[in-house]
């Protein structure tokens, strides 16, 4: 399964395809274990194949994306020294051209963040703030982020309750913002970090 996945995943033409292949890596890794992460170059072969762009194969890009977030779900912590790395790209990649690959990137991301430990939580937020901080892209990415944010706020308060002199200034910033959606997201989190 885990090999056939990972060959469908390189040639995905379809949305089918695609999330054929991120099931099916996600589900043969769950049960196999994460031991089989180096064994058969999966992260490497996903870092590469959510980089290269390819006419013959549309949705390769996608499948990668999702099959990250399949991951985060199935191996929950034991992912996160292979997800938070990833954390900045799929940042940038939620205002990608390609709307499949730009909305697999929003719920990758959920789903890291959503699965991370509480240990953790200090590693990610450079890749949140960073996205706080994009100009453009219709403030998809600082919605995304502040909405983030306030996720790790709700999860583990003792934890972001410390990195709040950091974060307050950002999420204030984006209150001051022209896109109504980015106040509006900023004004939830607000309330969310306030909470730690």
């Amino acid at each position: 399964l885990l090999t056939s996945a990972l060959e469908t995943m390189g040639k995905a033409n379809s949305p089918e395809e695609s999330r054929t292949a991120a099931c099916g890596i996600g589900a043969a890794i769950g049960a196999l274990g994460e031991a089989q992460l180096a064994k058969h170059d999966v992260i490497k072969l996903l870092g590469t194949t959510m980089e290269t762009k390819s006419k013959t194969a549309a949705n390769s890009r996608e499948a990668a994306t999702l099959a990250a977030g399949y991951l985060c779900m199935t191996l929950g912590f034991k992912f996160e020294p292979y997800s938070i790395p990833m954390l900045s790209g799929l940042v940038k990649a939620i205002v990608d051209k390609d709307k499949k690959v730009a909305d697999a990137a929003a719920l990758t991301l959920r789903a890291a963040i959503s699965n991370l430990s509480t240990l953790s939580v200090k590693s990610v937020l450079p890749a949140l703030y960073e996205g706080m901080q994009v100009v453009g892209g219709g403030g998809r990415t600082k919605v995304e982020c502040l909405q983030l944010a306030a996720t790790l706020a709700t999860k583990a308060p003792r934890t972001m309750g410390p990195c709040l002199p950091e974060c307050i200034p950002l999420v204030m910033e984006c209150l001051n913002d022209s896109n109504a959606k980015v106040q509006s997201a900023a004004y939830d989190a607000l309330n969310d970090l306030i909470t730690c």
